[in-house]
Formats: C-alpha cells, structure tokens, sequence
C-alpha cells in the first residue's frame, strides 16, 4: 500500500499519510505571494528558500529520496532509477517496487490549478501532471496506456488532488472550442467558455476501465479554498505537491 502526502500554501493536508509530518501546518520559508510552503522552482521564488523548503519537506516525511520534476505541459514520462540525477522534463514520473529500497524513496507532482493524479500498486506508483495544455496533447492515455503494460486496470487505484473546478476556468472562444472539440466532457459552461479539466480526465479513466476517486474524499478547488495556491486566481502564485511513496 502506497503512501500519500498532499501539501497546501502553510503545510500538510490532514488526510495525508498516517506517520512523520502528518497533520502539521506553519511549514516552509517562502514569503509574500509564496507563502509559505511553496515547492515551485520556476515561478518567482527564490531558489534557495524552495530547496529549503522542499529539505523540510522531505525531513519532516522521513524520505531518503524525492524526486521531483521540471514539468512542461507535455506527454512525456520517467521511470525513476536514479534519483541523484538532475530533474528531468516531464510530466509524469513513474517507479518500479524493484527499484525502490524499503520505504524512504518519494515522487512528487507540484501544480498551482492543474490536476495532480497519483497511481498506486503494489509493483508500480506514479505521479502525474495534467493540465489543460498536456491533456489536449494526450499526457493522460499516454500515462493510462504505461500503467496498463505493467499493472492490470483491476489493481490500480488512482487519486485526483485538487485542482481548479469548471466554474474558475474561464477561457478564450477559441482555447474552449479545441478542448470540448476533443474532450466534450470538459464543457462546463458553453455561454462562459468554461470548462472543467478535471471531468475530461475522469471521462478517459473510466474508458480505460481505471477507477478513481477523490484524494480527500470529495472535489476541492484550489481557487475557491484560499490554503492552496492557484494561478489562475492570483497570477503569482506557489505550487503545492502531491507525494507518493511505498
């Protein structure tokens, strides 16, 4: 059974992996529009303060490893073997249980709006990145299809963190035309140009038989609930993670 972080701006949600760290808030170093516990190396913040407050992060979870990822809104994927070498370009990272030395080596997904989805298995986790950009571009078949060549749909289970809900996510005519063009089930509000990724993802998870669910339960909106950081509400703004580990 895999375990689950997922952070917000000031510390840890409570429904996060039982042990080290659960529950605690006031985390991080980060000020002004950062504040506090921002894991985002490339929106503003200082480099330094972030690497400390990802050192924080990682103490306080008792993690060897965590491994992050320099995310670019596109479709390509990692399978972790040495997480000494710098951060790779992708938007999804994966890790094999045989790579994998007892339970301290962690993947991480940071998002500010976009969706962070966790896979877990018993031979496999993985951490994801998805947006409206690498969801057009096909970032979750992509994902869906690896998974499914190395674990069976019936053994994986799949957590949706929050992220921007449809009712915040106004777009232009023409970005809301593509994307329902493609995936209708991310119109939200036709007369708005809204649109809702989240339910274009949940729509090509149950076509590929993959159950999921809810990370804390029921849908959260980074927008609406001010402990998390959104882009799309502040336009400076930190990113929060989601963290898997055996």
């Amino acid at each position: 059974m895999a375990r689950i972080w997922l952070t917000h701006r000031f510390g840890l949600h409570p429904l996060s992996a039982p042990g080290p760290g659960t529950g605690l808030a006031n985390l991080g170093f980060s000020q002004g529009p950062y504040q506090s516990l921002n894991l985002g190396l490339r929106v503003g913040d200082d480099p330094g303060v972030v690497k400390r407050n990802r050192d924080q992060l990682k103490t306080l979870l008792e993690l060897k490893e965590l491994r992050f990822m320099d995310q670019i809104h596109g479709i390509d994927l990692e399978v972790v073997e040495d997480f000494s070498a710098p951060e790779s370009q992708a938007d999804a990272l994966f890790l094999k249980r045989s790579t994998n030395a007892g339970q301290s080596s962690a993947l991480a997904v940071q998002v500010a709006d976009c969706i962070p989805v966790i896979i877990e298995s018993e031979d496999l986790i993985g951490a994801i990145h998805i947006g409206r950009t690498g969801l057009t571009r096909g970032i979750a078949e992509v994902t869906a299809d690896f998974a499914l060549s190395k674990v069976p749909a019936e053994k994986l289970e799949v957590y949706l963190g929050p992220s921007i809900c449809g009712d915040c996510y106004q777009v232009s005519p023409e970005i809301y035309g593509e994307i329902v063009a493609k995936y209708p089930a991310a119109g939200y509000k036709e007369r708005e140009n809204k649109i809702d990724i989240a339910a274009a993802l949940i729509e090509i998870l149950e076509s590929f038989n993959i159950s999921w669910n809810w990370f804390s339960g029921e849908r959260i909106c980074v927008s609406c609930a001010r402990e998390f950081f959104s882009y799309r509400r502040d336009k400076v703004a930190g990113r929060q993670a989601m963290i898997v580990s055996y």
